[in-house]
């Protein structure tokens, strides 16, 4: 889907190309903001307790 395709059906262009940005200033912060390094440290113990149940 194009951006035009998404403003003739009155859908935010963001939605249409599936793409969210980084952060919008006007958006209320509903969830606590995650760092990349907080990331990988939850994945990584998830992986391990992945690899413990098999």
């Amino acid at each position: 889907m194009t951006k035009a395709d998404a403003e003739s059906e009155d859908m935010d262009p963001e939605q249409a190309t599936g793409s969210i940005p980084e952060e919008k200033p006007a958006a209320p912060k509903t969830r606590k903001e995650v760092t990349g390094a907080e990331i990988e440290e939850r994945f990584a113990s998830w992986t391990l307790r992945q690899r413990e149940r098999v």
